[in-house]
């Protein structure tokens, strides 16, 4: 064996093999330890003396050295640089680069840094200091408002100003500003002025951008947040802040003193910021029929004229059921101009300046109820002294330019030159819409033509030139076969981009009368945002007039989200901007009047309003309607209670008192003083079938359903056309089945004929305590189609009983209803039965559009859920008692539905009949 073995390489373990046999036993090998001595040298070493490579070296060969340097060193020990290379570190020293360094280099630029200044400064470093160059910090500090040490994050929330060491004002609404100047970027608290908000309204004002006055106060001083007053009220004032007149009569409304009727509960004038919400309640009517099969809609052989009537009033939440179409979008063609379709003037009108005067609010309602009498027939003598038409004194030659008049959706609808609205930045300046002034004469609208093609970024362009954050639109797209507008909005979530203008749709929430969209608008040149909320009402009639009191609701959502930008102009239009849209505006600065002077102008406006744009309050029928919204708008005297109040309140009644409280009573006593009182021939579809109704004495309102009485026995068939003609797969009774008399007849184990109805009941479960579910399959045999049919049935409301032992079925049954929907993409009506269609009904479906307003829009206003029941059927929350528990089910409902796990109420699918 040699005496030394070389192994080059690295290695953990040595493995030695011998084959030398012991002396001792020839059979086994052996090896004495001191035979053997093993040389080594640690990593990165070399040679016998193990010598270590440099530190350079990359490879370090165990007998030979440094195999290889790094970067530009050279040489055995890699201790040299390449050729061109020197220093330290083999680099290119004194701003040189490249092969041998003959290159020079440059510093980075004012505002770069880093390797190759790859990267940007902040900007933000004090008094505009450039960054370090290498690494980006600034070197004195950050600028105002800016923090961190590149100075890359503004101020954190709420504070500004130099280190961020200031904070926002507490007057600041949210607390938040701007994190150089302070300024509140959300504006000011109510109660609070100033850049920085930090001062309180001026004595004699108060509210948002202090733009309130203080009532009737002695000293004319008032708290400058709310404008309650601290003191005393004048003489002949009362109210927490001094404005309910204590009588408003007076010889002017009241020809012979001697004779006139004292109005008591009179309506006091108060501020815009303080108008309450209401809250709409969806309209099932009877004509509506089924569109997807036309056999399904009609009433099956033998039995189309046979018991067709069933005593059934709407009361049905706009998240179960939609009676309108959502408006139809068409494809962006040219649309030829049209002829106007809404002008119905009564014969020539008779040109007279002379106003009629004021009226007051007390003596509103009479106007309107005595005009009733006789087809308004003074209504209609003082429309005609309106002028109307064209007015030979006031131009409109811009809209007749030829290059104009294809701009203009109808041909003889032209804008007023002296209140036009001029467009600056565009290659034209026309545009059909004018300034319209309030009652003070502020410019406070604008009224416009719904856009055409043509016309879409002009449009906007006016939008984001005159500030504008809130439209009214009055019109669809399509009605009939003509369109109306053209679409300007895009679908939900998606951006398009209007001339200069780039509209992105936030929101798009469907109530029962219109729908409310948020869009985000940008400028396409200077990059800045602002949110725009449109209203859009889709329930006025083509060549009619809506519900008074739908559109008051509609009206109040808008006047409450405008709140204090109402300094800002509202943007209003229709098709042609002047009928619908001069209603709208009128009802609009008339209602404001009314609560500021106690009285209104209606001929007196409706007159400067046609001085600024032609036509506006196009017809007749328009102008009496004007009149019966505005008494409908006067009625409403109760604040919407936001979420916490409600709960608050609500609460209250439950561990207190058995008697309710003082507020509610008012509330009730309220509804019950504008009760409405139908006449027969209102209810004569009720009285020509009055063997069909259960209860007598409670008739429904001629073209309303979905809140229906229990079928007679023999009449069972009605119920279930009720259900198939309005599509509705969910029913409500509000006592057991078993009590019911003709229950028999269509609800069994068995199976049940009712021609052509097959009807079998397929499960029947416990769905709370007091509630049972059950489903039944209904079967059409002449239309061959089926529907499962939901009843909830409460088993614990007696029928001699008005009301349950507990709220809390009304809440189960709410709960159970919203539950469902959950799992539905496509919400159907929903039919509420008891033994007179009132008694039951009512409660039922007040706690559920409660539940859902609440649970959506974080506020309730009960009074207005309720009145919208009893312009419907005036029997509906009949007692007080029933008012309240209208109060205690829905809080109990929303406490269950807040712990569930069920989100139920998503952005893109809110449609419930509430504002």
């Amino acid at each position: 064996m040699p005496s030394t073995i070389e192994c080059p390489s690295k290695t953990r373990t040595i493995v030695f093999y011998t084959n030398k046999p012991s002396p001792w036993d020839g059979s086994e090998a052996f090896l004495e330890i001191c035979e053997v001595k093993i040389y080594g040298c640690e990593a990165n070493q070399y040679g016998e003396n193990c010598t270590d490579c440099n530190a350079k070296c990359t490879d370090c060969d165990i007998t030979k050295g440094c195999m290889s340097c790094q970067g530009k060193f050279t040489g055995s020990e890699c201790d040299l640089c390449l050729p061109g290379y020197m220093g330290n570190n083999c680099e290119c020293i004194n701003g040189t680069y490249g092969l041998g360094c003959l290159e020079n280099c440059s510093a980075c630029s004012n505002g770069t840094y880093g390797e190759n200044c790859q990267y940007n400064c902040s900007g933000h470093c004090f008094q505009n200091e450039t960054c370090n160059r290498l690494e980006g910090y600034c070197p004195n500090g950050c600028d105002i408002g800016w923090d961190g040490e590149a100075c890359d994050r503004e101020c954190p929330s709420g504070t500004f100003g130099f280190h961020c060491n200031s904070s926002c004002g507490d007057g600041c609404k949210d607390r938040m500003c701007h994190s150089v100047t302070g300024a509140c970027t959300l504006g000011c608290r109510d109660g609070w002025i100033g850049a920085t908000c930090d001062q309180a309204c001026p004595e004699g004002s108060f509210g948002g951008d202090c733009l309130e006055k203080c009532g009737r106060c002695v000293s004319n001083t008032c708290n400058h947040v709310n404008g309650s007053c601290s003191g005393p009220c004048q003489d002949g004032w009362e109210g927490g802040r001094c404005l309910m007149a204590k009588a408003l009569v007076s010889p002017a409304d009241t020809p012979d003193s001697s004779n006139s009727l004292v109005v008591g509960a009179v309506v006091g004038a108060v501020s815009l910021l303080a108008v309450i919400a209401v809250t709409a309640i969806l309209l099932i009517r009877v004509g509506r029929k089924r569109s997807h099969n036309a056999p399904k809609g009609s009433a099956p052989n033998g039995t189309k004229d046979q018991n067709t009537y069933m005593n059934a009033a709407a009361c049905i939440p706009d998240a179960m059921s939609k009676t309108i179409d959502p408006p139809v979008i068409v494809p962006q063609t040219t649309e030829p101009q049209q002829d106007p379709v809404y002008s119905n003037p009564e014969d020539t009108p008779i040109r007279n300046n002379n106003s009629v005067g004021k009226i007051s609010i007390t003596r509103l309602v009479n106007v309107v109820t005595l005009g009733s009498v006789n087809s308004y027939k003074d209504l209609r003598k003082e429309y005609q002294t309106i002028p109307y038409g064209e007015q030979d004194h006031i131009p409109c030659n811009h809209g007749k330019l030829p290059q104009n008049i294809p701009k203009n959706r109808f041909k003889t609808t032209f804008p007023y030159d002296h209140s036009r609205i001029i467009l600056k930045d565009a290659k034209s300046d026309y545009i059909n819409a004018n300034y319209i002034q309030n009652v003070k004469g502020e410019k406070t609208y604008i009224a416009a033509q719904g856009p055409r093609l043509n016309t879409l970024a002009d449009h906007w362009m006016l939008i984001w030139q005159e500030n504008v954050t809130t439209i009214v639109m009055l019109t669809n797209l399509i009605e009939g076969t003509k369109k109306k507008c053209e679409k300007y909005w895009p679908d939900l979530l998606t951006e398009s981009v209007f001339g200069k203008t780039k509209v992105l749709l936030l929101s798009e929430n469907t109530y029962a009368y219109y729908v409310v969209r948020k869009m985000k608008v940008t400028s396409v040149e200077t990059k800045s945002s602002r949110t725009v909320t449109q209203f859009h009402y889709t329930q006025w009639p083509d060549h009619g007039v809506p519900d008074p009191l739908s559109l008051v609701v509609f009206h109040k959502h808008v006047e409450r989200s405008v709140g204090k930008q109402n300094y800002l102009p509202i943007l209003v239009h229709c098709s042609a901007g002047i009928g619908r849209t001069g209603t709208f505006i009128g009802l609009d600065a008339l209602h404001q009047q009314g609560l500021e002077t106690g009285h209104v102008t209606v001929e007196d406006y409706v007159r400067r309003m046609r001085e600024d744009r032609m036509n506006m309050v196009q017809n007749v029928e328009q102008y009496i309607f004007l009149y019966e919204a505005l008494v409908e708008s006067f009625k409403d005297k109760h604040d919407v209670m936001t979420k916490d109040t409600f709960i608050k309140k609500t609460r209250d009644l439950q561990t207190g008192s058995k008697s309710p409280s003082d507020w509610m009573k008012s509330q009730f006593e309220d509804l019950k003083a504008i009760l409405k009182t139908y006449s027969s021939s209102e209810k004569k579809a009720g009285l020509e079938n009055k063997e069909l109704n259960m209860t007598r004495n409670v008739l429904p309102d001629k073209d309303l359903l979905i809140a229906g009485q229990y079928p007679l026995s023999g009449n069972s068939v009605d119920l279930f056309r009720l259900l198939y003609d309005n599509d509705s797969n969910i029913v409500v009774v509000t006592n057991k089945l078993s009590d019911i008399p003709s229950c028999s007849e269509w609800f069994s184990d068995e199976k049940v004929s009712l021609p052509p109805f097959e009807i079998t009941k397929t499960d029947t479960c416990i769905s709370s305590k007091g509630v049972r579910k059950h489903v039944l399959k209904v079967f059409n045999t002449e239309s061959a189609t089926d529907d499962d049919i939901q009843v909830y049935e409460i088993m614990s409301w007696s029928m001699a009983d008005p009301l349950p032992k507990t709220a809390d079925v009304i809440a189960d049954v709410v709960c159970s209803i919203n539950s469902y929907f959950a799992t539905q993409s496509e919400k159907k009506p929903v039919t509420i039965l008891s033994k007179d269609g009132a008694s039951g009904c009512g409660l039922l479906c007040a706690a559920l559009n409660a539940t859902q307003q609440l649970c959506q829009d974080a506020e309730v206003d009960m009074f207005t859920i309720v009145r919208q029941l009893q312009v419907r059927r005036p029997e509906m929350v009949a007692t007080l008692e029933e008012f309240r528990f209208c109060f205690t089910s829905t809080l109990m409902a929303l406490d269950a539905q807040e712990t569930s796990t069920n989100d139920i109420y998503s952005n893109e699918d809110n449609v419930y009949a509430n504002t």
